[in-house]
């Protein structure tokens, strides 16, 4: 029991210190893409570079803050018959972990996307974890109570 607790901690420490990489990661892909939208008009040959920057700076920040992603922004009104139609050329799960495709498919993620279904996994299990702990707490703290009276 001594040894779970730390490293339940452990465990945690580690997925809260990956989470933001992650999230900057699809910071640094939302800023790419806004770029690649903003350069595509010839417009933006005249923009200075600097005044450029701030320009995909600010379209960054207020994507970000109304939770847009790449797709949402290089997204076109013909392009649902074309991903439905592609629906049959995504592979199949390859995941050296069976579990995450099956926990990958239930989420509604396809392909190779087993990261965030395995981050629920291992958070809701340190959350049971926790409860388990704070209920053994309170059952101890309640016995030394009764045996008080």
């Amino acid at each position: 029991m001594t040894l779970r607790f730390p490293l339940a901690l452990v465990t945690l420490s580690l997925l809260v210190i990956g989470l933001p990489f992650f999230t900057h990661a699809q910071q640094e892909d939302l800023r790419a893409t806004i770029m690649a939208q903003v350069l595509q008009d010839p417009r933006s040959a005249e923009i200075p570079p600097a005044q450029l920057e701030q320009i995909i700076d600010a379209l960054s920040q207020k994507a970000q803050s109304e939770n847009l992603e790449s797709a949402d922004i290089v997204w076109q009104p013909g392009a649902f018959h074309e991903a439905a139609a592609s629906v049959e050329s995504v592979p199949a799960c390859d995941s050296l972990i069976p579990l995450a495709c099956v926990f990958t498919e239930a989420f509604g993620f396809q392909g190779e996307a087993v990261v965030i279904p395995l981050y629920l996994l291992v958070a809701s299990g340190l959350l049971i974890l926790l409860i388990r702990r704070m209920h053994h707490h309170h059952a101890a703290e309640a016995a030394r109570a009764a045996s008080a009276q």
